[in-house]
């Protein structure tokens, strides 16, 4: 094993993903919380394209098309950033959310954000980017450190209190993907 390079980026980094070519990370020192775009493509030489400061203590991340999705822990806020140009990132939205966000993920209109101390997961309609609207509140019961997770109809909640993993049918939400053996309907639209 070789280290190949290092690339200092400011505060500390909370979460990270890979897209193709890019780092996306979300970092903060407790005060200021920033979002950073990095071109990995030459591991050996990564370049930081861009940085936009967002809400107090961002937590949760997730990238999707020209998209980013940050949830802040100390800020209450989930921001969308528009990505499609790197080196000119901007945000499209800042919305209201309850204090202690502990992780976002996207699925198709909807962002999950779960919480650290207040038991549950909250789901935000993002299909209008400019204004997410809270469309529903999973009580969880336990506390959520770590990422939930969806795959299907499923949502997957690791619990930090009971050391659980609970799943829950999320069904009446729309996914974007599915898993079919077999589909019986009066009435079918398919878009």
């Amino acid at each position: 094993v070789e280290l190949i390079s290092t690339t200092p980026i400011g505060y500390y980094a909370d979460e990270l993903k890979i897209v193709g070519r890019y780092a996306y990370i979300i970092e903060g020192d407790g005060g200021q919380g920033f979002f950073s775009v990095l071109d990995i493509s030459n591991p050996k030489n990564p370049l930081i394209l861009g940085s936009i400061a967002t809400s107090i203590g961002p937590q949760g991340l997730d990238v999707v098309g020209s998209k980013a999705y940050v949830s802040t822990h100390t800020g209450s806020r989930l921001q969308i950033i528009d990505i499609s140009n790197p080196s000119s990132l901007s945000i499209i939205s800042t919305t209201v959310i309850s204090l202690g966000a502990a992780a976002l993920v996207v699925n198709g209109r909807y962002a999950y954000i779960s919480y650290y101390t207040d038991a549950r997961v909250e789901i935000f309609d993002i299909s209008l980017s400019s204004s997410p609207v809270l469309v529903d509140t999973i009580a969880t019961g336990n506390n959520i450190q770590s990422p939930v997770e969806i795959i299907g109809r499923y949502l997957f909640v690791p619990s930090y209190a009971t050391n659980n993993l609970n799943i829950y049918d999320i069904g009446g939400l729309e996914t974007s993907s599915a898993l079919v053996h077999s589909l019986e309907a009066g009435n079918l639209s398919v878009r």
